[in-house]
């Protein structure tokens, strides 16, 4: 059967918790499921006929389950946890406030394995999701303004530039191993969506950069970038209640870290191109660089 190992650093605290948000903190695996899940969908979502949602279902549901059908893929979680340290944290590190229990630091592994025997394409679209969500997500709690980062146990990146062009490899390819994946299970494809679409996938209204700042760790540059950028509605609101199509979360490139941003605008938040120029206004003071050329 196949089966892939991750070690995993902890590069800001994580926020998970069951039910009970002051209970102590946990490494739960419905949680990296779900995020999981998430990038999945973004995915899946860029390669899709705009009419087959029926498709999107077919091709979560064959890989991670369903009501009806249970996964093809199982996601574990090993952790030693005298290696993990355990804390309460801030929840605006910029201001003083409410804090709640979080791991601070440490490393664990999440093991993704098949069930039974799956097909190449199938296998890749479920390494892809985890990749994904390792590289541009995060998990727990206050997920999207940086916190719940995580990273491999040996950073991946020696410079800017390499960041970028494994960012944007990633990208291509996960796209490209989606379309392969859709090909099989006779589910229609698509161009990549030109309009903003109903629920936040990769389209040609998303955006990704890389800041240019650097930090001495995780925390700071959240810190940084909560002080500089004004709260916004379109950055996640509860009128209507929605969550921030910002991810924004600190990478280590060398001995510092840079804060990797994902913008997928979804018709929720972002009804029309003004909600976008918006967005870009507010973030146009932060320096950072576009990645560009994965929307193909």
């Amino acid at each position: 059967m196949k089966k892939e190992v991750l070690n995993l650093t902890i590069v800001t605290p994580l926020l998970l918790h069951g039910s009970d948000p002051t209970a102590e903190a946990e490494l739960r695996p419905p949680s990296f499921r779900g995020e999981i899940r998430y990038w999945f969908r973004a995915c899946a979502g860029a390669v899709i006929s705009r009419t087959d949602m029926k498709g999107l279902h077919t091709l979560e549901g064959a890989i991670w389950g369903n009501t009806e059908n249970g996964g093809a893929v199982s996601t574990r979680i090993i952790a030693n946890p005298n290696g993990l340290m355990k804390g309460n944290q801030v929840l605006l590190p910029h201001k003083s406030g409410a804090s709640r229990p979080a791991i601070r630091s440490g490393n664990f592994e999440i093991i993704l394995s098949a069930r039974r025997p799956v097909s190449n394409e199938l296998w890749q679209a479920a390494r892809d999701s985890l990749e994904l969500a390792i590289v541009l997500g995060a998990f727990g709690q206050r997920a999207r303004r940086g916190f719940g980062a995580l990273s491999r146990s040996i950073p991946s990146y020696k410079s800017q530039e390499q960041a970028i062009l494994k960012i944007t490899n990633l990208l291509t390819g996960s796209l490209k191993n989606m379309r392969a994946f859709a090909g099989i299970v006779n589910v229609d494809t698509g161009p990549m969506p030109a309009a903003i679409p109903t629920f936040p996938c990769f389209s040609n209204k998303a955006r990704i950069w890389l800041g240019t700042h650097p930090y001495s760790s995780g925390i700071e540059a959240i810190k940084d970038f909560m002080a500089r950028i004004q709260k916004s509605n379109y950055l996640g609101g509860i009128s209507p209640r929605h969550s921030s199509p910002l991810w924004m979360k600190p990478v280590q490139i060398n001995q510092q870290f840079y804060l990797l941003m994902t913008f997928l605008p979804s018709t929720t938040c972002c009804p029309d191109d003004r909600a976008l120029k918006e967005v870009e206004t507010i973030l146009s003071g932060y320096p950072k660089e576009e990645i560009k050329g994965w929307a193909v």
